[in-house]
């Protein structure tokens, strides 16, 4: 699975070679808006939907809580 450093790299390529941002979020069916913001931040995608759009691995949240004597478990 290709890294967030990798899939910022091919969106650049694409918008700046081929499409622009608008005919790009078309093709991967996302909003030209979040493409514009991976391309130009360090802003990676919390959202499942469309980390898996762009090919990126998922997030795994872990909860934790703490026991009857206040440490964490």
């Amino acid at each position: 699975m290709p890294t967030i450093q990798e899939v910022k790299a091919e969106l650049t390529r694409r918008v700046r070679e081929v499409e622009g941002y608008t005919a790009l979020a078309k093709h991967l069916g996302l909003n030209k808006g979040i493409i514009w913001y991976i391309v130009n931040t360090d802003y990676e995608p919390k959202r499942q939907d469309i980390r898996r759009k762009l090919g990126l691995p998922e997030r795994i949240v872990m909860e934790r809580y703490r026991g009857e004597r206040g440490r964490f478990k």
